[in-house]
């Protein structure tokens, strides 16, 4: 249809955007023009009457369903509530977690009998060491 051209093969597709268009156009105007202008008061939308919102709403399908999905993710937010603690506790005992290696490769040093295995487990708390803080060029671990 780009090019003015009717491909038969893409027929269930127009029916499928047709159909998804006057849906969107319905739901724009019948239940959304309410909230779109409590939203945008000094907006120009006051001005347009219901059906020209649904010609405008099917002519924009995708951002119906976009502010259909914003309109989702806010009621579920208010449900569910923020979760930038549960967020901040993982990435806590993520920290914890790398720590608490670094300490056992640091215990490993101590441990450790011969040259070669104070090498071994030297070479490994840098490793580990540099994983936690990559950016601290200056931590050194002397032997």
């Amino acid at each position: 249809m780009e090019n003015r051209t009717f491909d038969p093969k893409y027929t269930s597709a127009y029916l499928a955007r047709l159909v998804t268009g006057i849906v969107a156009g319905v739901i724009l105007a019948y239940f959304l023009k309410d909230w779109l202008l409590a939203n945008s008061p000094n907006s120009s939308l006051k001005n347009l009457s219901t059906c020209s919102i649904g010609i405008l709403g099917g002519f924009s399908a995708e951002a119906v369903e976009e502010l259909l999905q914003r309109v989702k993710d806010v009621l579920l937010s208010l449900v569910r509530g923020d979760n930038s603690a549960q967020i901040q506790a993982k990435a806590n005992a993520q920290q914890n977690a790398k720590l608490s290696d670094v300490r056992d490769k640091l215990d490993n040093i101590d441990k450790a009998k011969t040259d070669e295995e104070k090498k071994a487990a030297t070479d490994a708390a840098r490793r580990s060491s540099n994983e936690v803080l990559p950016d601290c060029t200056n931590i050194f671990i002397y032997d």
